[in-house]
């Protein structure tokens, strides 16, 4: 103890206070002692009252609820497994604080040691942890009350940072942590969000390091590395398997099984969900765009006539028309919210193609582009229908959208390694631009800038001539207006004075977060150059991206999880009070559901 240095753990120390800082300022209704009014968690709280007062009430683990369906097993109520002694460590994880600020601080926390591991200096990794943390997909599931899956996200960059560890001959620390990380991971029961991240990410980004090892003739190693993480997941998998078990067991009785009926939709039926209910959920080609711009399809489903600023451009005639028009027009049926990935992260992200080298860019972007296109689900068919009729567990999923997780891991993923390779090397720029190892008539400068224009550009174009790139109205939806009004007895002049002012509220909103999304990336475009061109110190560049990345995020996020999303902590608990109609029901005391 005579030599370890305090000073060296110091800056961490600091970054542990700004990440419950951060995290507690933006929820702060939770140090007023209140709770998260989430809709989910109010539905599942009440299909597992049956469960929960059992298990005060015996002491025992009820295996059956008929608070469900008409009766089924109660491993996906509520049950719980005290043979898995590591969720005593996960709990003492949580030190003692309430959701949603420790799943936030936990995502940070893990990008944090992640990146610290490939070996990004300290500011950059804040980059990288406050984008991951306060991505505003991990907003709007936690304010629907999906905490699992934030759960489940959080955890992710701890497991591939164990993995870095081990592929980098830290054998011992990167098993460690694999293990523990993944062991969280399969505790907090979110298996999709699992799958897509071992499937789409990990392995691809091992198939890229065993073509690196198989031309560096380093084969026998990355074969060690890889039997070592498979081994770390296998040992994550035994204090789970009370609970993967009984999964697997109750599995071919669900919707995901085969179904016996035989006359069915033989082209809708898979050998799990039917493919249909898969795809519901699929996020259109164009919503991409809200990786970089939020509301490119008016964000969250709802009135739109809620939306005060884009009720502006309508006529007062049609105003009071406008409450049975949505705000959303993108292709799911409704949102919650987009995803959102940061306009500055998407910048660095094309940086990062431009400058990063190495098998984990190509594993980044290779994972990035798959998950992309499968996101589309129903509206790319062909990619679609052939994972899920030759890929193992894809027909088992549904809401395909949500694969896009992967995509919003490696944005500041890749964000952060381009920031570390031109703050390591800023001679960089004025270097020719290499190809595959070759030269090329392209200069890196040219490429800095040409980055900017592919995201900051295309904002900007986006905000000149929204409806040269976009239709502002879901499908159908213009053709369902006009039959149901006509019907109802309006004039065509009338009905299209209609349409014209739902089109001119949408673009209202699209071309505000354009414009919003261009500032923010000439904002951060022009301080890393102002940075790397040394007109002051790089330190003050890096720390104003990482304030730019949280003010963006933090902007938008307040949109759909805010100090009106928290209540009294008895409304939680308690969230259907006993009123007199329920106590007459209770008075009955034969089998009912």
């Amino acid at each position: 103890m005579k030599n370890f240095d305090y000073k060296k753990w110091l800056p961490y120390l600091g970054v542990l206070v700004l990440f419950f800082g951060i995290s507690f300022i933006y929820f702060s209704p939770q140090l007023q002692g209140k709770k998260l009014d989430a809709h989910d968690q109010k539905m599942w709280l009440g299909g597992a009252k049956e469960s929960i007062d059992f298990r005060e009430k015996y002491g025992e683990e009820p295996l059956w609820s008929n608070s469900m369906f008409s009766g089924m097993p109660a491993y996906y109520v509520s049950i719980r497994y005290p043979s898995n002694l590591v969720s005593k460590v996960f709990n003492a994880f949580k030190l003692g604080l309430d959701r949603p600020a420790i799943y936030v601080i936990w995502s940070m926390v893990y990008m944090f040691i992640l990146l610290t591991v490939l070996g990004t200096d300290k500011l950059t990794s804040l980059i990288g942890s406050i984008g991951y943390g306060f991505s505003t997909y991990n907003f709007v599931i936690m304010a629907a009350g999906h905490f699992a899956k934030a759960m489940a996200l959080s955890f992710l960059p701890g497991i591939f940072a164990g993995v870095i560890l081990i592929r980098r001959g830290k054998y011992l620390a990167g098993f460690a942590l694999t293990a523990l990380i993944m062991t969280f991971e399969l505790i907090v029961k979110h298996p999709q969000m699992t799958y897509y991240f071992l499937v789409f990410f990990l392995a691809i980004y091992f198939l890229f390091e065993m073509v690196e090892a198989f031309q560096s003739k380093q084969l026998k190693t990355f074969f060690l590395s890889a039997g070592l993480v498979a081994g770390a997941i296998l040992l994550a998998i035994l204090p789970n398997a009370s609970q993967i078990l009984v999964n697997r067991e109750y599995l071919p009785y669900s919707t995901r099984g085969e179904s016996e009926l035989t006359i069915i939709n033989s082209e809708d039926k898979t050998t799990g969900l039917d493919r249909s209910y898969i795809t519901a959920w699929s996020g259109g080609i164009g919503e991409t765009f809200s990786l970089m711009i939020p509301d490119i399809k008016g964000g969250a489903s709802g009135k739109l006539s809620d939306r005060k600023q884009a009720m502006k451009k309508v006529d007062r005639r049609f105003r009071s028309a406008m409450q049975g028009v949505d705000a959303y027009w993108g292709d799911q049926p409704f949102t919650a919210g987009p995803m959102y990935a940061g306009a500055i992260l998407v910048f660095l992200f094309v940086l990062g193609i431009f400058f990063v080298k190495g098998p984990l860019k190509w594993a980044i972007i290779t994972s990035t582009v798959l998950t992309t296109m499968l996101s589309w689900g129903h509206n790319f068919p062909g990619l679609t229908n052939w994972f899920i009729d030759h890929f193992p567990l894809y027909d088992k999923f549904r809401a395909v959208v949500s694969i896009e997780i992967v995509t919003l891991f490696a944005i500041p993923l890749l964000a952060a390694l381009a920031v570390k390779t031109l703050v390591k090397t800023p001679e960089l720029l004025g270097e020719p631009f290499t190809f595959f190892g070759r030269q090329t008539g392209f200069k890196n400068i040219q490429a800095f800038w040409t980055a900017f224009a592919l995201t900051g550009g295309l904002s900007m174009l986006f905000w000149l001539a929204p409806d040269v790139f976009f239709d502002f109205f879901k499908a159908s939806e213009y053709d369902n207006y006009v039959n149901t009004l006509q019907k109802n007895g309006w004039a065509m002049p009338d009905i299209q004075a209609l349409m014209d002012n739902i089109e001119m509220a949408r673009i209202a909103i699209f071309k505000s977060d354009a414009i919003r999304s261009f500032g923010f990336i000439s904002a951060g475009a022009l301080i890393l150059w102002l940075g790397l061109k040394g007109k002051f110190e790089i330190k003050y560049a890096l720390a104003g991206l990482a304030l730019l990345v949280l003010v963006d995020m933090w902007g938008v996020n307040k949109r759909y999880l805010n100090n009106d999303n928290f209540v009294k902590d008895k409304n939680v608990e308690n969230p259907f009070p006993l009123t007199k109609a329920s106590s007459m029901i209770l008075n009955d005391k034969s089998e009912y559901r």
